[in-house]
């Protein structure tokens, strides 16, 4: 059976006991690689990749079970494999999608099995480590969207140091380079209007220029769509030669929020790319921050929230300018 017909189903329905009944899944391209697929018990779901050494140390993962097996076709001498094992029913699926990241990802390439294994659990170690949660909401996902968007076009020129210019995990502005600040906004709507949270979102620090990247999306069920799947996808590649960066993606990925276990989720909304442009946030631009305001606000005033109208106002589009002319 190819490894890209592997459903739930076909762990669940295997029958159980001491002999076991095992499954072989072929690869597209290398053909002479076989794995096994079978369960022994309840609950308890394996494969075994075949490999040449087990002088290398495993990669470990929530939920999962990895580690070295001595196993042989009946009437054969037994070889080396590594065994994954995935003992919770409520993970099938997760380890499913694992295994065929896994064997897509080697059947392609040229890597070592190993190092493709690391590669892909380093992926899947930010998700399992955490029990599941909501899907973002619509806004939520459109904001997640431009981020990548604007990141995906940042590597075009930073390679892996975009990570580093994406600030993810500080709750501060989108993305910082030695005192230029991009603030991504996304919307459904036909014009540059977004929702300002804070009073001082759109305050500029000393020695900084910042600018707005407003982005339209609408939904769309065309073939060239794009959703978070599709660019999260697209990113990773970008990062595949360096473990670390690859890692750090999905990492910060995690912390806004997505969660790769609900792609098929993610999948239900799609969109096109409408147009783009960066708005440079001067002493012009219209805003309200403290810097605005003749007093300080009431104590008790604790949140503004605001809507801003920037259609018409000047702006460099999205996709024809120079980054360096930005960030």
């Amino acid at each position: 059976m190819n490894y890209k017909d592997l459903m739930p189903a076909h762990f669940e329905l295997m029958p159980k006991g001491e002999k076991i009944s095992a499954i072989v899944l072929e690869l597209d391209k290398k053909e002479d690689f076989k794995v096994f697929i079978f369960s022994e018990k309840a609950n308890v779901f394996s494969c075994l990749l075949p490999v040449s050494s087990t002088l290398s140390k495993l990669p470990e993962i929530n939920g999962l079970n990895i580690k070295y097996e001595l196993f042989g076709e009946a009437g054969s001498e037994k070889k080396n494999y590594i065994l994954l094992e995935c003992c919770f029913t409520a993970y099938l699926s997760n380890y499913i999608e694992i295994l065929k990241e896994i064997l897509s990802e080697y059947d392609k390439g040229d890597s070592e099995l190993l190092k493709v294994i690391y590669k892909i659990i380093s992926k899947w170690r930010h998700f399992l480590a955490q029990p599941t949660s909501l899907i973002l909401n619509e806004d939520e996902i459109v904001g997640l969207l431009g981020e990548l968007m604007f990141l995906l076009k940042l590597t075009m020129v930073h390679d892996v140091d975009a990570l580093t210019i994406w600030t993810a995990e500080r709750g501060e502005e989108d993305f910082i380079n030695s005192g230029k600040v991009i603030e991504v906004k996304t919307t459904l709507k036909e014009k540059h209007e977004h929702v300002i949270n804070g009073i001082d979102q759109l305050l500029v620090k000393r020695g900084r220029v910042k600018h707005i990247l407003s982005l339209l999306v609408l939904p769309s069920a065309s073939e060239h769509a794009i959703n978070l799947p599709s660019i999260v996808r697209e990113c990773a590649e970008m990062f595949a030669e360096d473990p670390e960066g690859f890692e750090l993606f999905f990492k910060k990925l995690k912390i806004r929020g997505y969660d790769a276990r609900d792609y098929l989720e993610y999948l239900e909304f799609s969109y096109e790319y409408i147009r783009g442009g960066y708005f440079n946030v001067d002493s012009s631009f219209p805003k309200l921050t403290t810097d605005e305001l003749a007093e300080p606000l009431n104590s008790r005033i604790s949140k503004i929230r605001y809507t801003l109208d920037m259609e018409g106002l000047p702006s460099k589009d999205f996709l024809l300018t120079e980054l360096h002319d930005v960030i």
